[in-house]
């Protein structure tokens, strides 16, 4: 990712604006299809445990981007599928 965007946000609310801003972006046509979804799976693929919770998205994340940015997340998300492995601790870090 390339873009102006940040890759990795600390905290969730800073990873909501980001997402924000990038699909602000998109509606305003300075970056097109390919590049918002670059950007959100990017995310998705980094930080996970900040963009979701449980099988949905983070509700700060939805309060911080609106309904329809939400849509439009959704959409970028339709096909996305979380590995259980990025909730789950290994074997070797239970004991």
């Amino acid at each position: 990712m390339s873009y102006d965007y940040m890759q990795y946000p600390p905290t969730v609310k800073k990873l909501a604006y980001e997402i924000k801003r990038v699909l602000d972006d998109y509606f305003a046509r300075r970056i097109d299809n390919e590049q918002v979804k670059e950007c959100v799976l990017t995310w998705a693929n980094s930080s996970p445990e900040k963009l979701f919770f449980a099988n949905d998205i983070n509700n700060t994340v939805k309060l911080i981007i609106g309904v329809k940015r939400l849509n439009v997340l959704n959409k970028l998300l339709e096909n996305y599928q979380m590995q259980i492995s990025m909730f789950t601790p290994s074997l070797k870090d239970r004991r």
